[in-house]
């Protein structure tokens, strides 16, 4: 063991707990939707960008360190590999303990997000009691769910409470129910509580921990808290709240020529409903977390940092695209991210306005539990350098077509609208205050370049016209073939209540 590995946890080598709010973007975090966040945390990067505009590329990139078109996971079939775990991997390498909570499907130990994990406490959403043991990892194959299952009967550490969660599990598995369908709020105070039974288990240990956290609470735009409602002096009548609550219409709106639903008088009145009950969710998060932060004790965060970000944003039709598959608007990808030092960090700075991302956050911190971040303008630098692509010079965040049905919306609303719209590669280089988008359609080896002005979280088209960007392994991504998500895919996603 070396002396770096058994320090235990100082300011220096702090333990780290990335809290992930699914789908949360930047533009609706303010003070008034976050109070108890805009005062607790020390720094808020107020230009962060995701990696991507979905769940798993950004986490992919989070793990690995790397864009979207390095890493290769885009499609909703695609696992992360053991080599590409390159932040939990120089984690334990110096000394540190890995961890992870999640109830989404797509950051789970299926998903290959398991590799050099320590503890590893995923599909919380299936989980009526606290164990590690989850059988919605194996729900592609009945025969390794059996016999994982068996075995964890006879000499796991947690029988009773695997026995209870796989039962519970199989249930709601057989009867598609989810805790996660419309009109319904997620887990996030069942995982808050795992984490912080977790890291009350290892105060004491003398080993710091890293801990990645995601939270969907915010990933239901449609739902209505009534509590953050009445606290936030915004008023939904039983109408829209039950409109709100209606399977979700995206496809509609983008595809179709259907009328909007009752109650809501056009389709821009109903999605500035959804961005309402949208703000209502963010609020409860922000409670919720305050609760957390409250549980965990002062002894625990003194020697903390704690990081507050979300994957990816959520459009209410903006540039006339709603939700978060292939748009590179501001919106589906610029992100909090608020950072909480560890007591013994100063030269603190509230506000940082210089361009980051996912990827230079994965390197940052990565030389913090290998040492070499010395305090807050130590992270503040490394993070502003290391996000910097080496190619471009520039932030990096790509999408590669959307995680939907592709053949069932061909079928239903044609091939050319559905190509036009969706079935797209799009690569997005930023800086400060401009954006550049490289845009190819699947199947084709033709690249448009766009130019726009970002301001406040906005962008404004400067031109348009054929062009392709100077990195040739860019080129190269944007050229590739597309492959379709097959319906069996997104068939066994509805199944898992995320899609």
């Amino acid at each position: 063991m070396t002396k770096q590995q058994s320090e235990g946890h100082t300011s220096s080598r702090p333990n780290i707990i990335v809290l992930i709010a699914d789908d949360l973007r930047a533009a609706s975090v303010t003070p008034r939707l976050m109070p108890f966040s805009f005062e607790f945390f020390d720094t808020h990067f107020s230009q962060c960008y995701s990696p991507s505009t979905w769940t798993l590329p950004s986490h992919a990139s989070l793990f690995s360190g790397t864009d979207p078109t390095e890493h290769g996971i885009t499609r909703t079939g695609d696992k992360l590999s053991t080599d590409q775990a390159v932040l939990p991997r120089r984690a334990r390498s110096a000394g540190y303990t890995t961890a992870l909570f999640s109830e989404n499907p797509f950051f789970s130990g299926h998903r290959g997000f398991g590799h050099d994990i320590d503890f590893v406490n995923d599909h919380i959403n299936y989980k009526t009691n606290k164990s590690e043991f989850s059988i919605a990892n194996y729900v592609d194959n009945p025969t390794s769910a059996a016999r994982a299952m068996l075995s964890r009967l006879l000499v796991g550490d947690s029988r009773m409470s695997d026995l209870v969660n796989s039962t519970y599990a199989v249930r709601k598995y057989l009867s598609n129910e989810s805790e996660s369908n419309m009109g319904s709020t997620h887990n996030t105070t069942r995982v808050l509580s795992h984490l912080e039974d977790y890291l009350a288990a290892q105060t004491g240990t003398n080993k710091p921990a890293l801990s990645f956290v995601n939270l969907l609470e915010t990933h239901n735009p449609h739902t209505v808290i009534p509590e953050s409602a009445r606290e936030l002096g915004i008023e939904f009548s039983t109408e829209e709240i039950d409109g709100l609550n209606e399977p979700d219409d995206d496809h509609e709106y983008l595809f179709g020529n259907q009328k909007v639903r009752e109650p809501f008088e056009d389709w821009e009145h109903l999605y500035q409903r959804k961005l309402s009950a949208y703000q209502t969710s963010i609020h409860r998060l922000d409670g919720l977390l305050e609760d957390f932060i409250a549980n965990i004790g002062t002894e625990t965060l003194s020697d903390s940092l704690l990081v507050l970000t979300g994957d990816h944003g959520e459009l209410f039709g903006e540039e006339e695209m709603v939700g978060h598959q292939t748009s590179l608007h501001p919106a589906g990808v610029q992100v909090p991210l608020l950072v909480k030092y560890p007591d013994g960090w100063t030269e603190r700075e509230t506000s940082v306005n210089e361009p980051v991302n996912w990827t230079g956050l994965s390197k940052t911190l990565g030389r913090l539990v290998e040492g070499e971040v010395s305090g807050a303008a130590s992270f503040r630098e490394i993070l502003v350098s290391a996000s910097r692509n080496s190619d471009t010079e520039s932030i990096v965040c790509a999408v590669d077509g959307p995680n939907w049905d592709i053949q069932a919306l061909e079928q239903r609303y044609g091939e050319q609208i559905v190509s036009d719209l969706i079935k797209v590669r799009r690569v997005g280089l930023i800086q400060k205050n401009e954006m550049t988008v490289y845009e190819s359609k699947w199947g084709s080896d033709q690249i448009s370049e766009r130019h726009y002005q970002l301001s406040d979280g906005e962008r404004s088209l400067v031109d348009e016209q054929e062009g392709q960007p100077a990195s040739t392994r860019l080129q190269q991504w944007l050229g590739d073939e597309g492959n379709v998500v097959s319906h069996d895919v997104s068939q066994r996603l509805k199944d898992l209540g995320y899609a």
